[in-house]
């Protein structure tokens, strides 16, 4: 560097400006600065080195602000430059990759499929969410000549990026659509099984504990498979054949209950208690845990001469369910649909509110 190059102390510093990059400003929850045209000029200097401010700064902070100031080649350059320089902290340089999908289109890109290389897994994995919004069929091909990515959230950004690019050019079109991405992903739906009178009946007699304090329908339950345990639900009393859906629209009531049965031992204990609450045009569903937690909620609705239900789980599940299914006066149909991407993390139990 000569010495026309070298840093330099400078006094024209605004409180803004030093505000927006301060590495020791204790109020950044959020970093939305934005920040005039002359401290924008003052920060491009800084970034690339030829301006020394009087404090020390946050270089996430201070690429933040130019990317939220300013959109141009020039600010692509500077987020390019670090992308690329592999003495960056990994962090830097992904934070640059990220706010170059906000450039304009054909500088970023640009960018983006140089870096592509780069050995720096997460730094590549923000490359690829980028390219996802700003690539095009340049960006394309260069994705499907990479190899699988080695972690499992590396590969789905890689497959996300592609189906978005070949989805918003068209490309899908010329056979180019990455048919390993999101969109070959569905829904498994376990039917439930109809169950009649014999074998309700033993049902009946193999339940251990209390059954809330409700007479069970003896004639009709249903049974089905999920994550290796096998549910049974048997209804209230009050619900007859002939009248299921009579009866629902009658009051509120334990609808019913869901036993589970013990792999060793052939009994069934309570693990859910379905709870119904009719109103003029329909059926509000709630599905609880006996601890009181709510674990799908939803309603029946009016569906020509049947009503149909749907409900999704919620609280503490990590893959996401729904029940679906119809009801008339004379049958039940339901499932469980269930989702076969990835995982959600845990959520907080929602309470049960009347």
């Amino acid at each position: 560097m000569s010495d026309e190059q070298k840093p330099l102390e400078d006094q024209t510093f605004s409180p803004e400006l030093l505000h927006a990059i301060s590495a020791n400003e204790l109020r950044c929850p959020v970093d939305l600065s934005l920040l005039s045209q002359n401290d924008v000029a003052v920060l491009k200097q800084i970034l690339r080195g030829q301006k020394l401010p009087p404090i020390p700064i946050n270089k996430k902070r201070a690429l933040n602000a130019l990317a939220r100031s300013e959109r141009s080649a020039e600010a692509s350059e500077i987020l390019a430059r670090f992308v690329s320089d592999k003495k960056e902290t990994r962090g830097i340089r992904a934070t640059a990759a990220s706010h170059l999908s906000t450039m304009p289109q054909e500088a970023a890109e640009s960018a983006l499929v140089e870096n592509l290389t780069t050995d720096d897994e997460i730094v590549r994995t923000e490359i690829f969410k980028s390219l996802g919004r700003v690539g095009t069929a340049r960006a394309l091909n260069r994705l499907k000549e990479l190899p699988a990515p080695k972690t499992d959230y590396a590969r789905k950004q890689l497959s996300f990026a592609k189906l978005a690019i070949s989805l918003r050019s068209g490309s899908g079109e010329q056979g180019v659509q990455d048919k390993t991405g999101p969109l070959s992903i569905r829904w498994t739906t376990h039917a439930a099984r109809t169950v009649e009178s014999k074998h309700v009946r033993e049902s009946i007699e193999e339940i251990w504990g209390s059954t809330y304090g409700i007479s069970l329908n003896s004639e009709i339950g249903f049974e089905i498979d999920c994550g290796g345990t096998k549910f049974t639900l048997l209804l209230n009393d009050t619900i007859k054949r002939g009248a299921f859906v009579k009866s629902l629209m009658s009051r509120n009531m334990i609808a019913g209950l869901v036993f589970a049965e013990s792999p060793e031992i052939r009994h069934l204990t309570v693990s859910y208690l379905i709870m119904t609450s009719p109103s003029e045009k329909r059926v509000e569903v709630i599905v609880a845990r006996v601890s009181g937690d709510v674990a799908y909620v939803g309603e029946m609705r009016p569906d020509g001469d049947e009503f149909q239900l749907t409900m999704r789980d919620v609280g503490l599940e990590r893959i996401a369910t729904e029940i679906v299914g119809r009801m008339s006066n004379t049958s039940i149909q339901w499932g469980l649909r269930v989702w076969r991407g990835s995982i959600r993390a845990k959520k907080h139990a929602v309470p049960i509110r009347l």
